[in-house]
């Protein structure tokens, strides 16, 4: 079992500000692709709130709780999301519209980040520090969320 926040406690124990990002709609036969990024202070490591702990992949999750929890999290941390067009995809492929769109959520993130946790993506660039992750939204909090 997975114990919350253990990729991120890592990372903040270095000094550094750490974001997770994902994407939904990569399945798709047809576009958009959007994707979400999370940045959370390490004050919330020492939260004792329960929904912590229920933070899991969301298609894990039920509609009611996804929504609960959506509510908690859009609370706690600072987020963006972005989207890339179905021409975009056709324009530039899936994988790298895939980047494409992860990069563009990153980016709209106004808050300062060092380091950043990624659902796998293959062949993943960033200009920040990164780690990609298979499974990372059942491994990694704010991958998840």
């Amino acid at each position: 079992m997975r114990r919350p926040l253990e990729y991120e406690k890592k990372i903040w124990r270095q000094g550094k500000a750490v974001a997770g990002a994902d994407e939904v709609g990569r399945g798709a036969l047809a576009g958009p692709i959007v994707a979400a990024a999370v940045i959370f202070s390490s004050e919330i490591s020492k939260s004792k709130t329960a929904w912590i702990k229920q933070v899991k992949d969301s298609k894990k999750l039920t509609a009611k709780l996804r929504e609960q929890l959506y509510k908690k999290i859009i609370q706690s941390c600072v987020w963006a999301t972005a989207s890339v067009s179905n021409n975009e995809i056709d324009k530039h492929g899936i994988q790298p519209a895939n980047i494409l769109v992860i990069n563009k959520a990153v980016e709209k993130l106004k808050r300062h980040l060092d380091y950043l946790l990624v659902d796998y993506v293959a062949s993943f660039k960033s200009s920040y520090q990164h780690k990609c992750i298979a499974k990372g939204d059942q491994k990694v909090f704010s991958i998840a969320c």
